[in-house]
C-alpha cells in the first residue's frame, strides 16, 4: 500500500482520499499539517494511486489492509468520501484519538454506487487540467493536476468492487457504535451526507458544521479551514 508523507512533529494524522483519487491528492493538507508542527500520511487505497488491487474491496477488509500498513496510535483521522466509510471501521480509541470527515459516504445507494466505475471509464477518456480547473476555478493547479492523475490511475474493476462488495453501502450501525469525537464537514453543494444522516447521528460522538459556498471536495475548496479544523 502507498504511502505519502509530510512533516515530522509529534501529533500524527492518517489521511484517507475519497473514490477515484490518491494520497497525492491530499497534499494541501499534508503540508498544512506539517506547516503547523504535525506530521502526516496519505495512503493510496487499493486499485488506487500507487496501490495494487485488493481481493476484497470489503470496507471492513480494506480498513484492516490500512492498520496493518500505518499502525494504531494516531492522533487525527482524516478521511474523504469513501475514505470515511473506511476509516470509521478503524474508529476505536487505541487506533485514533479523534476523526475529521469531508462529506464521507456512509450510506450510499446501488444507483449511485453502480454509476461510479462507469463515470470513471468517461472520466479517463474525456476529463483533461483544463476542464477540471474550468469546473473549479479556485484550485490550485497542482490539485488540478494530481486530480487528474489519480483519475487516469485508478482501476476501474477497483471501483466496481467497492460497489459490489459493499452492498448495501450503508456503514451507520459502525458509525453509530464509534466511541471517540467525529467532526464532519458538510457542502452546500451536492452533499452526500443527508440532513436524515445528519439527525440520526448528532450527538455525543458525532457533530457537523456545513461549509458555505463548498462542493463534495472541501478539502479542494478550502483546504485552509479543513487544516484549521484538524490542527484545533
Amino acid at each position: 500500500m502507498h504511502t505519502e508523507r509530510w512533516g515530522t512533529g509529534p501529533r500524527r494524522a492518517l489521511l484517507i482520499h475519497g473514490v477515484t483519487s490518491s494520497a497525492a491528492t491530499m497534499w494541501e493538507l499534508g503540508e498544512g499539517l506539517a506547516a503547523s508542527g504535525w506530521s502526516a500520511v496519505a495512503v493510496d487505497l487499493p486499485g488506487h494511486g500507487e496501490s495494487g488491487p485488493a481481493s476484497s474491496y470489503r470496507f471492513a477488509d480494506v480498513a484492516a489492509s490500512v492498520a496493518s500498513e500505518v499502525g494504531a496510535g494516531w492522533d487525527l483521522v482524516l478521511a474523504h468520501s469513501l475514505g470515511g466509510a473506511v476509516a470509521v471501521q478503524l474508529l476505536e480509541p487505541s487506533f485514533a484519538t479523534r476523526a475529521l470527515f469531508v462529506d464521507p459516504a456512509l450510506v450510499v445507494s446501488d444507483d449511485v454506487a453502480d454509476g461510479l466505475a462507469p463515470e470513471l471509464e468517461q472520466d479517463q477518456i474525456a476529463q483533461t487540467e483544463a476542464s477540471v480547473a474550468a469546473a473549479n476555478p479556485h484550485w490550485h493547479p497542482r490539485t488540478v493536476a494530481e486530480r487528474v492523475r489519480s483519475t487516469q490511475a485508478t482501476s476501474v474493476e477497483a471501483v466496481r468492487g467497492y460497489a459490489s462488495d459493499n452492498r448495501p453501502w450503508d456503514v451507520r450501525e459502525q458509525a453509530r457504535a464509534v466511541t471517540v469525537p467525529v467532526h464532519v464537514l458538510v457542502p452546500t453543494d451536492g452533499p452526500v451526507v443527508s440532513s436524515a444522516l445528519v439527525d440520526e447521528l448528532s450527538g455525543k460522538f458525532w457533530t457537523f458544521e456545513t461549509v458555505a459556498d463548498t462542493g463534495h471536495s472541501v478539502h479542494r475548496d478550502r483546504p485552509e479551514l479543513v487544516v484549521e479544523r484538524a490542527v484545533q
